[in-house]
């Protein structure tokens, strides 16, 4: 693969299972239109999909091509980031998709899809596992420190619409992977709290859980608060 091409892929490992172009674009201070070309290379090389973040479902080749006519805002999805938590840890399980000629997909357009985030989703578990360790422990983390704070500043990033507000859970993970335990624990007790009022009550215990562990532990002294 092109060096440009596994940069772009090394950070989206770090993302998540699925990532959004946004996202990905923001984290890389690289144009949208580049991030979308390296990800086309990659689907032809069958090593991502294109996904609708707004319903996690693959797309398929002709009804990706038929809904990627030029839009020049993106509408809002009412998605949720919370499928790229924990399980967008490298080695989480991950539904392998058949191909169904999607290698072939070439999208052309840089604006977004109509109805919700442009998206993609690795093929298989151990090419994001492979992508992931190419990267030094300091570069994952200052990039989940990254991604954890631009999600901060824009939940949008996270494939919902304009405006709407980071999942807790999400951005719990980043912090927890950039070692920046205060405010991993803080998210995750946030996490709870809306897992409670979802009446998910397994996923409280966990992530009060976590809240509490992290608690015990110091933060990196690079990323701690004064």
């Amino acid at each position: 693969l092109p060096s440009e091409q596994v940069r772009v892929l090394k950070v989206a490992a770090v993302i998540g299972t699925r990532f959004g172009v946004a996202l990905l674009s923001r984290c890389l201070d690289l144009p949208i239109s580049h991030i979308v070309s390296m990800l086309t290379q990659a689907a032809a090389a069958d090593l991502v999909c294109v996904v609708d973040l707004e319903k996690h479902r693959q797309l398929s080749p002709c009804r990706a091509a038929s809904r990627a006519p030029a839009l020049t805002k993106l509408p809002p999805t009412g998605s949720t980031a919370s499928d790229n938590t924990p399980s967008g840890e490298p080695g989480s399980p991950i539904t392998r998709h058949p191909t169904n000629g999607s290698a072939s997909l070439s999208i052309t357009s840089t604006s977004e899809l109509p109805g919700f985030e442009r998206g993609y989703t690795f093929r298989c578990n151990t090419v994001r596992d492979v992508l992931y360790s190419l990267m030094l422990h300091r570069e994952r983390k200052a990039m989940h420190l990254k991604i954890a704070q631009l999600l901060q500043q824009d939940g949008s990033l996270a494939g919902g619409g304009s405006g709407s507000t980071p999942d807790p859970a999400l951005l719990a993970h980043h912090y927890t992977m950039a070692h920046v335990n205060t405010r991993a624990s803080r998210y995750f007790t946030a996490a709870a709290l809306t897992a409670f009022q979802g009446r998910r009550f397994p996923r409280v215990l966990e992530y009060l859980a976590k809240a509490i562990a992290l608690e015990r532990q110091p933060s990196s002294p690079s990323t701690r608060r004064p």
